[in-house]
């Protein structure tokens, strides 16, 4: 966990337990903020890669995403990085 994901996940845990959630519970809710905000660091990375080195690259990454965390996760991946990288083309074309 990087330094912004804990500080992240100390803050959500934080606001959650002075709503009067259960500390398990606002575990969860912090993991779950941690992980969203990791999967879009890293679908700016995978556009990152398409605009310098091709697609190639990306579906080689992606290929050991599906290795390693399954089809599910790379599948997601895929999806939102085309989805940023079709953005990021058409605010350059303007």
């Amino acid at each position: 966990m990087t330094q912004d994901e804990a500080e992240l996940f100390d803050e959500r845990v934080a606001i959650a337990q002075e709503s009067n959630v259960d500390w398990r519970e606002a575990i969860r809710l912090g993991y779950e903020q941690v992980e969203q905000f990791r999967h879009e660091c890293e679908v700016r990375e995978i556009v990152s890669m398409a605009l310098k080195k091709g697609g190639g690259y990306v579906d080689t990454y992606l290929t050991l995403i599906a290795r390693h965390r399954g089809s599910k996760a790379a599948t997601r991946l895929r999806l939102d990085a085309r989805k940023a990288y079709l953005e990021a083309r058409n605010e350059k074309s303007r």
